[in-house]
């Protein structure tokens, strides 16, 4: 039997020692739950056996860690990551050269920045720049101080927030915030929209109510002027330019570069016969 002092690193089956005390606490922390586990259901909660082994092995396997059964310094720091939920502590970016905060706590609180739109990052459960300028944008948002920490007041707000928005409606916010970042950005730009004029009718498509046959023009057209309303209303100068189906192509060309256009949006429509044709593709170009 091997008996382990805290200078030594790994812990392993058969070794002993108040370490082993202290990870069968951190074992259970840590959300693994098993028969014989806790210090007070075994004889000697100081002794690395069969049943630790086993718990220490389902938590590497959850982790994706290599499921050795020792518990060496990756095992550990995963360990040490664990304990925390969200709420426990406070969370901010660390000093410059200083080691950033992890956690499982980091995780959840970029989980749910994610979920209400204000984090794009990985879920590393590392508390770095990205996610302090998260917590800023909700702070700001949410009326608190902008200060980037995590405390008991940024994580009731934010539980808060969260019971109000459902997860279709969060992601739709994302998108919002998104459109209205790019705002000044349309203002004054010349965007130009070309509608398909094919009049040819759709394949087994009965005629639309009030509309007629189903066509790519009808389909296009339709498209064209929603997006000019939309981008016309965010101060951009949307110019369509309609031809005649029959017109030759070099029409249409020629009245697109005489748009001056920053911008050139195409709309065509196509039909297969076929259920996995079903669907949206874009396509762009563009040059120096």
């Amino acid at each position: 039997m091997h008996t382990n002092d805290p200078a030594q690193g790994s812990l392993r089956r058969a070794d002993s020692g108040r370490r082993v005390v202290a990870l069968r606490e951190r074992l259970l922390r840590a959300g693994v739950s098993m028969a014989y586990l806790a210090p007070d259901q075994v004889n000697d909660p100081e002794r690395f056996d069969d049943h630790v082994d086993a718990a220490v092995r389902t938590f590497q396997q959850a982790r994706g860690l290599m499921v050795d059964g020792i518990v060496g310094p990756e095992t550990g720091r995963a360990l040490s990551e664990a304990q925390y939920t969200l709420g426990n502590r406070v969370l901010a970016k660390a000093a410059e050269g200083s080691e950033p905060q992890r956690g499982d706590d980091v995780a959840e609180l970029q989980r749910q920045l994610s979920y209400l739109g204000f984090y794009y990052g990985h879920i590393d459960g590392e508390f770095g720049q990205r996610t302090h300028l998260a917590v800023r944008e909700l702070q700001l948002n949410l009326g608190l101080e902008t200060t980037g920490v995590c405390d008991a007041a940024q994580t009731g707000a934010m539980a808060r927030v969260s019971r109000t928005i459902s997860s279709s409606h969060a992601f739709s916010l994302r998108d919002y915030e998104r459109l209205n970042q790019a705002t000044s950005a349309l203002a004054g730009r010349t965007i130009c929209l070309a509608a398909g004029t094919d009049a040819r009718r759709a394949a087994d498509v009965p005629d639309q109510a009030g509309g007629g046959p189903l066509t790519e023009r009808l389909v296009a057209t339709d498209v064209v002027r929603r997006v000019q309303a939309i981008h016309g209303g965010r101060g951009a100068d949307v110019k369509v330019v309609e031809t005649a189906e029959d017109a030759p192509s070099g029409d249409r060309v020629q009245l697109i570069r005489d748009s001056s256009a920053s911008l050139c949006v195409a709309v065509h429509c196509d039909w297969l016969d076929q259920p996995a044709a079903s669907g949206v593709s874009a396509f762009y170009w563009g040059r120096a």
